[in-house]
């Protein structure tokens, strides 16, 4: 008896291996299909290069940011990890990306063994191109995958105490589960769900230890006590509450966060799976790299191998999927609590295990009872892995587009601005006009900072020409404000008697002047008009080419 269990323990150790090799190969290939090259987006700059260039004090820095009194460990992680492969990113994305496959596996674990999950489970988790912003841009999956990982971990640990009953296990979990809270919010409010799935998921003879779940209590009051107790700054108003007690709720929060939700799930899911994937399936077509087929086609085979070769056992599908339910719910809710609730594309990521959930449970209702239905659920699962993978080359290819006009802005504007002085103690406004919030044509889905480049605002412009010029002063002697003819500014006319002013042709920036004229103001230089600024009746100013 003891052998045949030793046997099958091993062989189902084997199939994780093997399964989390599967899954790291396709959440990877993902991101090569333009090579071995990692597209640098918006906060990458600032958290990855200016950090460790500029600041030999980084911990006063970051202090100074209030970084300490929002996902504490975020910050240590950018500058004594992420931030050490600057120049080869992509080195970070692999480790990202590993951590998220063992995360997946270890969650797999959990479920299977409580629901008897089966592998559409990865494929919803890992895959889905409405994840890719989450998974792929570092200032994001820094915190979202290793928030995860720790999470996932400490669910391990928690799963074994209360099947074996190993003190030490216990002090795994809570430890653990302590890391992941110091990483994001949201993976706070999955990991502490989570906990309480499983609590209510274990036989009777396991609850009384299910009740070690309770020491979430603890590692919650230890995580607020570190950050209300660490000094504020910029970041600190990431987790200002507005509860449902105050007036006008519903307009400044629950209205705001509900709509947003619908346009991430919803709009984006639809966008980046259905309109990725024909996209993706045409740039395949016009630019095919016959290595990314092949090894998308192998990994497919593969995981389609593996999922038949697993056995499911023990399947409590309606248990499943309210567990499904209530994970892809529960990380979503500190955004109807929040004061100015912002909920981009990354935010869905920590509410896929959930949604997961819900994806195997559907399968298992739909396929478990059919004949041969092992066989369907696992081409299934394949199949869609295939697909998400076709979807993301549309998503790369927008990600590329960005930081390719990034990097002919920011490096333009380093080389006008080199000889500019700025005044002795304060900063000076430099307005670039003519240049676009984003360089991705017709990109999938345009969400907040989704496609959108560093161009799309002043703090971002800022510090992407301070990293690409690679000097600090930049970022502490300008501020440099992009400026488009789609979006109309503020601005009162001292302001704009302050600027100086640069026209972007495309490949460089001409200093150019602003001659008032009755209506506004005309852009010029040597002679030469490139356009307009025009102030309408609310005040707001348009920039108007000529």
């Amino acid at each position: 008896m003891k052998k045949t269990r030793l046997r099958t323990d091993r062989g189902s150790l084997r199939l994780e291996v093997l399964t989390a090799v599967l899954l790291f190969g396709l959440i990877m290939i993902r991101y090569c299909y333009y090579g071995l090259t990692y597209y640098v987006q918006l906060d990458d700059y600032i958290q990855y290069h200016n950090f460790n260039a500029f600041y030999s004090d980084w911990f006063g820095h970051l202090v100074a940011l209030g970084s300490f009194s929002a996902r504490p460990l975020a910050g240590l992680t950018d500058v004594h990890g992420w931030g050490r492969f600057w120049g080869n990113m992509i080195v970070a994305v692999a480790i990202l990306s590993a951590m998220y496959a063992v995360s997946g596996v270890l969650l797999h674990a959990v479920f299977r063994r409580r629901f008897g999950t089966g592998y559409v489970f990865y494929v919803v988790y890992a895959l889905l191109p409405l994840g890719f912003e989450g998974s792929y841009w570092i200032s994001a999956s820094s915190r979202i995958l290793t928030g995860l990982f720790f999470a996932a971990l400490s669910l391990l640990f928690f799963d074994r105490w209360c099947m074996r009953g190993k003190k030490r296990e216990l002090v795994l979990f809570a430890v653990f589960q302590f890391i992941a809270f110091c990483y994001y919010e949201q993976i706070v409010l999955f990991s502490v769900a989570a906990t309480l799935v499983v609590m209510l998921a274990v036989p009777k003879s396991e609850r009384s230890r299910a009740q070690g779940g309770w020491l979430f209590l603890v590692g919650g009051l230890a995580y607020f006590a570190v950050t209300k107790l660490a000094p504020a700054g910029v970041c600190s108003d990431r987790a200002q509450l507005f509860l449902p007690t105050k007036e006008d709720y519903d307009i400044s929060v629950a209205e705001p966060a509900w709509r947003q939700v619908k346009e991430v799930f919803l709009q984006g899911g639809a966008a980046t799976l259905g309109r990725g994937f024909r996209r993706g399936a045409s740039l395949i077509a016009a630019q095919p790299n016959f290595i990314y087929i092949l090894l998308v086609l192998g990994l497919c085979v593969s995981f389609f191998a593996a999922a038949r070769t697993a056995r499911r056992t023990s399947v409590r599908l309606f248990a499943e999927l309210l567990a499904g339910v209530f994970l892809t719910v529960a990380p979503l809710a500190v955004f109807f609590v929040i004061s100015s609730p912002w909920i981009g594309l990354r935010n869905a990521v920590p509410s896929f295990c959930g949604l997961a959930l819900i994806a195997d449970a559907l399968c298992d209702l739909v396929f478990g009872r059919m004949r041969g239905g092992a066989k369907k659920t696992a081409f299934l699962a394949a199949l869609l892995a295939g697909l998400c993978c076709v979807s993301s080359v549309s998503e790369l290819y927008d990600y590329r587009a960005v930081t390719q006009g990034d990097t002919r802005v920011c490096s333009a504007a380093a080389e006008a601005i080199a000889d500019l002085s700025a005044p002795v103690g304060e900063k000076r406004g430099v307005w670039l006009l003519n240049v676009e919030p984003t360089y991705a044509a017709d990109a999938n889905y345009y969400y907040h900072e989704h496609d959108y480049g560093v161009t799309s605002s002043t703090w971002a412009t800022t510090g992407a020409v301070a990293a690409v010029a690679n000097r600090r002063s930049v970022g502490e002697n300008f501020a440099i404000r992009p400026i488009t003819a789609s979006s109309p500014y503020e601005a009162s006319n001292e302001e704009i008697a302050s600027k100086t002013f640069y026209w972007f042709d495309g490949g460089s920036f001409t200093r150019v002047s602003l001659t008032p004229n009755g209506a506004g103001w005309t852009v010029n230089a040597a002679g030469k008009t490139y356009g307009s600024f025009i102030r309408d009746e609310k005040g707001e100013l348009y920039l108007k080419l000529a």
